[in-house]
């Protein structure tokens, strides 16, 4: 198993390496192959990548880049089962033009899909969700750390994808990703 996991990084490595001063700004997937497993045939991983050039801190360099992985806490579903009987009915019933539903993340290992699967899966539970005209999820899981700063990302999905951003770093606007174009501020 530890040679399987070895290589596997290593491949994953070997992709970031070649591909990380072509990466297209905003988020993009890749297919990174898996290959040398013994006893194993190849394989592609999935690669969930989104370049975000930060104007600021400690990640300024063009090519400079911060990894995770993504996986999910068990508790995910009880968690979104709260908040929209909690919040949905109050959100709803406010007299606006629009409704926005502003989920937060504060752990980057939740990947934003789930979190918007989870709420899908319940629409038929939880009828107010048609009155939900947007559903945003603001990343702020680094907020006030060494390597995060004052970083903070509001960002729009559909169809899983994030189809409008907006980075701010300290408290100012410096990247819209919008109609698929990333503009810097």
């Amino acid at each position: 198993m530890n040679q399987c996991v070895n290589l596997s990084v290593r491949s994953v490595h070997q992709w970031i390496k070649l591909n990380r001063l072509v990466l297209p700004d905003g988020p993009s997937q890749h297919a990174c192959s898996i290959t040398g497993i013994p006893g194993r045939p190849s394989f592609e991983l999935l690669l969930n990548v989104e370049m975000i050039p930060l104007q600021s801190g400690l990640i300024a360099k063009r090519g400079s880049l911060h990894v995770r992985r993504q996986q999910i806490s068990n508790s995910l579903c009880e968690v979104i089962e709260k908040a929209l009987r909690d919040k949905l009915p109050k959100l709803v019933s406010t007299m606006a033009d629009k409704h926005i539903l502003l989920l937060e993340r504060q752990h980057m290992i939740l990947d934003p899909k789930v979190i918007l699967g989870e709420i899908e899966d319940r629409r038929a539970s939880f009828p107010d969700l048609a009155g939900v005209d947007e559903i945003w999820v603001l990343d702020n899981f680094g907020y006030g750390t060494n390597f995060w700063g004052t970083y903070l990302r509001f960002a729009l999905h559909n169809g899983g994808k994030v189809v409008r951003s907006f980075v701010f770093e300290g408290g100012k606007l410096t990247m819209k990703f919008e109609d698929g174009e990333a503009s810097y501020q």
